[in-house]
């Protein structure tokens, strides 16, 4: 089990059934605009290598789930006990 200090928040995604409930409500996206190649649930995504910000985006419906940062973790929470689930899931497979 991995916990928070170890898992860099840009690596985070969220929970597979909770996509698949977001896509059951507003139709299945097409482009992850927050992703790499290991965390993707869209078959087109850009990643820090492919700004999204700053190209025009395809005609189809996005998904979005930014990166987020705190400040770094202390020493003291470094030791503490990790949650009984991570945040996140595991990756997508291509």
């Amino acid at each position: 089990m991995l916990s928070r200090s170890k898992v860099p928040s840009e690596d985070w995604m969220l929970h597979l059934q909770m996509v698949q409930r977001i896509w059951e409500i507003f139709g299945k996206a097409g482009v992850d605009l927050f992703a790499s190649e290991d965390n993707s649930y869209c078959p087109v995504y850009y990643s820090k290598d492919r700004d999204a910000l700053s190209h025009d985006w395809p005609n189809l419906l996005l998904y979005a789930f930014p990166p987020f940062t705190g400040p770094p973790l202390s020493s003291e929470q470094d030791n503490m006990t990790p949650p009984a689930q991570p945040v996140g899931s595991t990756p997508v497979a291509a």
